[in-house]
């Protein structure tokens, strides 16, 4: 409906299981993968701890001390530390509080992200160019999900962006932006 017919595509955790399933589905609309702490599900795959899908409910019962657990498992540590990180994380609450969401739809998706399972199918993605990133500390979705990713997609590259955690992309953010570029121009057809 947008009117383009092949496209490089970039998800981020439940974005990057979509993504995957976008691209084994309709391998000719997708030129390229970037696939951001996410996980391929199955038996082989590291799921969140428990303490996360926890967090998760109380979200979707609207507690406000979980919108802050939920924000902070995020982010490592390091980076929440100080001034700065005071200052993230308050930007970080004040577009989190302004989404609107419900318990049924966060249930919903938790729900399908526990059952979703691609691993048998990476395997197709072989004529993808695919660029798996995640952040060394990531709590969310752990970094060994990345690596099983990239080692099932026949030529995937992985990239571990050290001291990062689920929201990889905050930390050093223009070296973040100029990698992923250079991967979409030097690997991906226009």
């Amino acid at each position: 409906s947008a009117g383009v017919d092949r496209a490089a595509v970039l998800g981020i955790s439940m974005g990057g299981m979509v993504a995957q399933e976008m691209a084994i589905t309709a391998p000719a609309r997708v030129s390229g993968l970037v696939l951001g702490c996410t996980m391929h599900g199955g038996k082989e795959a590291h799921p969140p701890p428990a303490s996360f899908f926890e967090t998760c409910s109380g979200l979707a019962d609207g507690e406000p001390a979980a919108t802050d657990a939920f924000l902070r498992a995020m982010l490592p540590p390091s980076a929440l530390e100080g001034p700065a990180g005071e200052r993230l994380l308050a930007q970080f609450h004040a577009s989190f509080v302004q989404q609107r969401r419900n318990a049924e739809g966060l249930r919903g998706q938790l729900a399908a992200m526990m059952r979703f399972n691609s691993t048998k199918r990476l395997g197709s993605l072989g004529d993808c160019p695919t660029l798996v990133v995640t952040g060394s500390d990531d709590v969310v979705v752990p970094p060994a999900n990345a690596a099983s990713i990239a080692e099932k997609v026949p030529g995937a590259e992985l990239l571990t962006w050290p001291d990062a955690g689920h929201f990889w992309w905050q930390h050093r953010t223009v070296e973040v932006c100029e990698r992923i570029a250079r991967f979409l121009l030097e690997r991906c057809d226009r």
